[in-house]
């Protein structure tokens, strides 16, 4: 249940009325509110941080629907976005999305250090009315933390709540939407009671299409004129070398986003499942310039691209036949995501070619906002009419049916609304960004490298290939991509600090370790192992380490996965690691059907459990699936203290609870 706004309604209205109104307060926060707000801007900015993408198209979708309502609405990242701001805008919308174990993602970190400021009065906020969105997963223990913790912060420097804070699910399934729609309906309610429209206008209807989120201009090369096109004009001529040049290097642009972006080639690709098995699981190689620098339990981050052929029968489907590979800029890197900074007017061109298949997602599983767009571009009626159900909240189960549930792309959708035309001005606010993919770095720095030998970075990835009722097969982007790869291809991967780490944990080589890591959840810790245990292939040090000398430090390695000798990953290699406690569990093996997992191990192997994790206060890791296993791995562990120490199942859930609190119980999971 939403309640009431609070009381820093009259304070917003308030700040909003002429400075000259000597008027009565309650008249002023009453009838008066009215006429006051025609002459001055009903203002709202709408914040977002995301990781993904997602928060940011909640984000624009707030601030369509706010146009409507006719406020002077401003949508802003938290990368540009000041604390100082806070104590000038009256009334702030936050949609913030929760990564890792329960962190705020890299965009608000700068803005959420500064509010963890302990000098910050309690009064800082006083004068600011809010609201909080925050996008997460139920199936992390610390779902929708980052949300939850800056609403409380908030609150905590005087900011007044405008709406209870709307907690968005992915796991529901309308995903975010079962919780966003609903929200925003009471929110926009409020608002209107809040600062009502001014006498004789009313909210714009759905049918108001907003300008375009960029402005672009194609330009001219030296022997061509250049038209104009959906009403987009013509600009300086340029150097055709120059725009090929642009086009055809993409450094510069995987440079401008957070996480720095080198050039790699693949070395190798290898299969780690049996040809027979229902899945793929590739081990990828990268060769990497020596600049790129990691440790084990760190996360590449990889760009993937799109398909050549798809982008040409996308392009069809389109009819920008004539306009695909026409150089264009941008002509403001106002709203301007920042992978896309390299193209403004100032700099180099692109083409909208270049853009789908570099920086753009049209083989996604469209969002709702999609939804609204092709809806105003089409000029069938019945198409139109169909495409606007499925954005209303009578719509939204016949929309997870089309769209969701069957994992149907923009692109195949645009093929069924034939009757939708997109201009290209609306290119950037139709499809998404092509977020790079991150990826548990599957092997240690240098581990499996002697001397003289490349700087390598290996990966274990999944490919993501399934049925649904569609005739064609669904494979996920970046799987798509994965396997297209041939030796020797270039691939852009940065590096990002992941939660498993020896160094930040402060674990030696005498401290117990225990990992688990089923499925891909290997990957960091094989990399980890062969970091602790100093393995390379040719035998010599590592990490002041010897293979054949030293003391094995004690490490216990639970792998899961289903069957013998068909997806268990890296087992040869695994099984030859000297001094390794390495346990597999395997789920499908036994006849009469019964399933072992990970936390059967726990329990089998509990006093080695315990004197590892509790009498000799080592740490235990956990990677994989976000889903019942590391809520059954805790759970383990809490039945092996509650059966040794003789303590009720309580006081056992309590003192693992606290393990994780003191950073000796990790997990990494997606």
């Amino acid at each position: 249940m939403i309640p009431n706004q609070i009381s820093p309604v009259q304070d917003l209205q308030r700040l909003t009325i002429n400075d000259g109104d000597d008027g009565d307060s309650d008249a002023a926060s009453t009838s008066s509110s009215s006429s006051s707000s025609s002459s001055i801007p009903r203002s709202l900015v709408v914040l977002y941080s995301t990781e993904t993408g997602n928060a940011q198209d909640v984000a624009e979708r707030l601030g369509r629907e706010a146009d409507r309502w006719r406020w002077d609405v401003e949508v802003i990242s938290a990368e540009d976005f000041e604390l100082s701001t806070l104590l000038t805008a009256p009334l702030i919308l936050f949609v913030v999305s929760t990564t890792g174990n329960g962190e705020h993602n890299a965009m608000f970190l700068p803005l959420w250090k500064e509010l963890l400021n302990s000098a910050l009065p309690s009064t800082l906020l006083d004068s600011l009315t809010y609201g909080v969105f925050g996008l997460g997963d139920s199936s992390y223990t610390h779902f929708n933390y980052a949300a939850k913790s800056l609403d409380r912060r908030l609150e905590s420097l005087g900011a007044q709540r405008l709406i209870q804070r709307g907690d968005g699910d992915e796991r529901h399934y309308m995903g975010v939407d079962g919780v966003f729609l609903p929200w925003s309906g009471v929110l926009f309610n409020i608002l209107d009671d809040l600062m009502p429209l001014p006498p004789g206008t009313s909210r714009l209807p759905d049918s108001y299409l907003p300008m375009p989120r960029c402005s672009m201009q194609f330009v001219a090369t030296e022997d061509e004129e250049s038209d104009r096109r959906d009403s987009i004009s013509n600009s300086d001529s340029i150097d055709k070398d120059t725009c090929a040049e642009a086009v055809l290097h993409t450094n510069e642009l995987a440079r401008s986003s957070h996480t720095p972006l080198y050039a790699c080639t693949l070395r190798r690709k290898i299969r780690l499942t049996d040809t027979s098995w229902w899945q793929d699981v590739e081990h990828v190689e990268l060769d990497a310039p020596s600049e790129l620098d990691y440790e084990a339990g760190d996360i590449a981050v990889v760009k993937p691209t799109n398909e050549a052929s798809e982008i040409d029968d996308l392009i069809q489907v389109l009819n920008w036949q004539d306009v695909a590979d026409k150089p264009l800029v941008f002509t403001s890197i106002r709203n301007l995501p920042r992978p896309l900074h390299a193209h403004t007017i100032t700099k180099s061109p692109t083409t909208i070619r270049h853009l789908l298949t570099y920086h753009l997602s049209p083989f996604a599983v469209p969002r709702t906002s999609f939804f609204e767009y092709c809806a105003h571009f089409a000029s069938n009626d019945l198409e139109r009419d169909r495409l606007r159900e499925f954005v209303s909240t009578d719509g939204a189960d016949d929309l997870f049916e089309y769209s969701t549930r069957v994992r149907r792309t923009s692109a195949e959708v645009l093929k069924d609304f034939k009757s939708v035309h997109i201009p290209t001005a609306y290119l950037l606010d139709v499809f998404p960004l092509l977020r790079p993919r991150k990826f548990s770095i599957a092997g240690a720095s240098n581990a499996r490298a002697g001397k003289h030998q490349k700087r390598s970075i290996e990966l274990c990835i999944a490919l993501v290939r399934y049925k649904t009722k569609l005739v064609k097969p669904r494979i996920g982007i970046c799987s798509a991509w994965v396997e297209r790869l041939q030796q020797g291809d270039k691939v852009d991967v940065g590096i990002e600090k992941g939660t498993l780490s020896l160094q930040r944990s402060a674990v030696d080589k005498d401290t117990p370790l225990i990992l688990v890591g089923p499925g891909t959840g290997i990957a960091p810790m094989r990399a980890l192992v062969q970091e602790r245990f100093g393995i390379r292939e040719d035998g010599s040090e590592v990490n002041g380490h010897t293979r054949e000398n030293d003391t094995p430090p004690p490490t216990a390695l639970y792998f899961g996965c289903r069957c013998t000798g068909m997806d268990e990953l890296y087992a040869d290699e695994l099984r030859n690691v000297q001094g390794l406690h390495y346990r597999v569990a395997h789920s499908r093996d036994d006849e009469d059907g019964n399933k072992e997992y990970v936390q059967h191990l726990i329990q089998k192997d509990g006093k080695r459990v315990y004197d590892w994790l509790v009498t000799r206060q080592g740490y235990l890791f956990i990677s994989g699936s976000s889903g019942q296993m590391p809520k059954g791995v805790k759970k383990a562990v809490a039945s092996v203290i509650e059966r040794l120490e003789n303590v009720s199942e309580d006081e056992a859930k309590e003192k693992v609870k606290h393990l994780e609190d003191i950073g000796r119980i990790v997990e990494e999971c997606w």
